[in-house]
């Protein structure tokens, strides 16, 4: 099964490569570099996704 979603802008994530995703117990997960430092962010989806 594939869900597409339109493309959303996450305010106020900034980064210079590209971001990693993955599901984990339901929530999408995205790590990311800094705009302008190699420090590594972690955001939690807030909605909850299910297959």
């Amino acid at each position: 099964m594939t869900w597409w979603w339109p493309k959303v802008r996450i305010p106020d994530q900034l980064s210079k490569a590209s971001p990693a995703l993955a599901v984990f117990q339901g929530k999408l997960h995205m790590v990311h570099l800094g705009d302008s430092s190699n420090n590594i962010w972690h955001s939690i989806g807030i909605v909850s996704i299910e297959f």
